[in-house]
């Protein structure tokens, strides 16, 4: 949930799958140790264990997906507190409002003289 609040959504949220892989791999576990072994259970097992590595592996795609430059950069706010980079950077577009680069200001305001 905390990883969502940081990226702006853009088509449908494969991200938000990586949890379910967690708990499909739990339910094969409990399903592997189980008491009594059957053949069916564990088939179910294996099926458990098989959607969990594929959540895995749409889930990783997907961060790799996200956090990989854009290929415009996003477009940079020029106002007083708003984030701002310099127009040449390739940041991912995901996360542009919540990026925090100390920098100094590009120009001083009207009547303003020093920095501090």
């Amino acid at each position: 949930i905390i990883l969502t609040l940081d990226i702006i959504p853009s088509g449908f949220p494969f991200h938000r799958l990586g949890p379910f892989g967690l708990w499909t791999a739990y339910i094969a576990a409990v399903i592997e140790y189980k008491r009594w072994y059957t053949p069916e259970a564990q088939v179910v097992g294996f099926v458990f264990v098989y959607i969990a590595y594929a959540i895995h592996i749409v889930y990783t795609v997907q961060l790799l997906r996200i956090c990989a430059p854009a290929k415009e950069p996003p477009a940079v706010a020029e106002s007083a507190g708003a984030s701002w980079w310099p127009g040449e950077w390739r940041l991912p577009s995901a996360f542009q409002h919540a990026i925090w680069l100390v920098a100094p200001p590009k120009s001083l305001e009207k009547g303003q003289v020093d920095l501090v």
